[in-house]
């Protein structure tokens, strides 16, 4: 069963591995580059606007389902027609809750049309995570892995006919876009519905269980609250600076942000993996009443050392990353590259000690960090983005980023008793250090070797210093 539980989690690791880096720098990067950096600006602040809410359309119905199908023989035939109702319903309400939220923006006929295909396609996600639940619970992993890029392969495929198929390229515009990843969207969904429904017996009965759907919601709201607290703190960097810049300039300034915001989104990838492992690993270890702090010292430490490495390394190769990747890129692009990027050491810290808590069950004390951070991002956002623009939201970022980790690593260090030992600590001050020094000396050397052949050797020997510090332990510590 282990066997067979490791092949499949590396199965959908390395699906996803494959085909979502190649959307993100091969699709998504190629459209920035076609319609340009202000129409694509308006896109992904409106895209951001979309996800603000997204958290109400699941309400952690997707993983009770998964358990309860799992658990139970039949429950897929019990309770599917039920749980479509609700989550139409949940649909309906997120839907009008974002129009009305476009409508206090001010945005313009066009942005609300977009806007509304936009959360359209959040509610297409949303189903498509429900029937997914449903082939998870079944233990057809293999399946569920396929479905996990299904959308990406499609949205692949229709984007590279418009953009390299013909004459469509130079006419590219960023509503296609948006079209295509609908048209995937609505297959994806159509071949979940398909698969899912293959379980169930004609004819289907319409049952709903008011008392089971009410306990989903009972329990589920503390975790939709903390989806819908941190998407916000997370994603509302773009939307502000559309909204609080005047619109050509708002266009553009949330353009050049999501520039750099797509490299951050990709390496997040690490983080989002790293959580989905640690936390069924962590609720594990704390139900067997199993120290924890082994675990959480190895996975801090290691993925500070590589969070670390990789910013560093941005940090002094910004300017080629930017020139390489963006048609359209200035010395502008690289500063706020350089300076969002920091914001992921902060990013990888939550996913440990958010884990952690998330798995102890202290929603109270993630939400009021949740707040905080929301609050604390809003406030940098409105003080920045009128003078710094894209740049005021990298450093807002940075610094909510950071006291959101703070305050994890305290509550977690204060719950669980977590020893700070010294010489990690002063590690963990040093590395940074040598990790800029030795960027900086192999940005100078593009006149050698390529900056590509240099950023790589920087990071490999931040790693090695990484070692060599007790940040990186290679033998089976946990």
């Amino acid at each position: 069963m282990k066997k067979r539980f490791v092949a499949n989690i590396a199965l959908l690791v390395f699906i996803n591995l494959l085909v979502k880096p190649f959307w993100i720098f091969g699709i998504d990067r190629t459209v920035q580059n076609t319609v340009g950096t202000g129409a694509y600006g308006v896109y992904f602040a409106l895209f951001n606007f979309s996800f603000l809410l997204q958290t109400l359309l699941d309400f952690g119905i997707n993983n009770y389902n998964s358990r309860a199908v799992a658990q139970k023989d039949g429950w897929i035939a019990e309770h599917f027609t039920g749980i479509m109702l609700v989550k139409t319903a949940l649909a309906v309400i997120y839907l009008l809750l974002c129009l009305a939220g476009a409508g206090i923006m001010g945005y313009s006929p066009v942005q609300i049309w977009l806007l509304g295909i936009l959360c359209f396609n959040q509610v297409l996600l949303s189903f498509t995570g429900y029937f997914r639940s449903n082939l998870q619970g079944l233990h057809r992993f293999k399946t569920d892995s396929f479905m996990s890029v299904l959308d990406k392969l499609v949205m692949i495929t229709i984007c590279a006919v418009l953009l390299w198929g013909g004459s469509w390229g130079a006419s590219f515009r960023i509503e296609w876009f948006v079209y295509a990843q609908s048209g995937a969207y609505l297959f994806t969904v159509l071949v979940g519905f398909i698969l899912v429904a293959r379980q169930l017996s004609l004819p289907w009965q319409v049952s709903l269980d008011w008392s089971f759907i009410r306990g989903i919601l009972q329990k589920s709201y503390p975790f939709a609250l903390i989806g819908v607290l941190m998407s916000v703190y997370n994603r509302i960097d773009s939307v502000m600076l559309e909204a609080l810049l005047p619109p050509t300039d708002g266009a553009h300034q949330a353009g050049i942000y999501a520039s750099a915001y797509r490299l951050l989104d990709a390496v997040n990838m690490v983080g989002v993996l790293t959580a989905t492992i640690l936390l069924p690993m962590f609720a594990k270890m704390l139900v067997k009443q199993e120290p924890v702090e082994p675990l959480v010292n190895f996975t801090a430490k290691s993925l500070y050392a590589l969070a670390t490495a990789g910013v560093c390394c941005c940090f002094y190769f910004a300017e080629p990353v930017m020139h390489w990747l963006y048609t359209d890129a200035t010395p502008y692009y690289a500063t706020v590259f350089a300076w969002l990027m920091p914001s992921f050491i902060g990013i990888a810290s939550v996913y440990v000690f958010g884990a952690l808590l998330t798995a102890n069950h202290n929603l109270w004390q993630i939400n009021v960090i949740a707040l905080g951070s929301v609050a604390l991002n809003i406030t940098l956002n409105f003080l920045l983005i009128p003078s710094f623009k894209a740049l005021g939201a990298a450093w807002a970022a940075v610094a909510t980023q950071a006291m959101a980790a703070v305050c994890f690593m305290a509550v977690a260090a204060y719950k669980f008793k977590l020893g700070w030992n010294g010489k990690n600590i002063v590690s963990a001050a040093v590395y940074p250090l040598i990790c800029l020094t030795l960027a900086k000396w192999g940005s100078r050397w593009e006149w050698v070797m390529p900056w590509q052949f240099n950023f790589l050797t920087v990071f490999g020997l931040c790693l090695v210093v990484a070692r060599v510090l007790r940040l990186l332990v290679w033998k089976k510590t946990v």
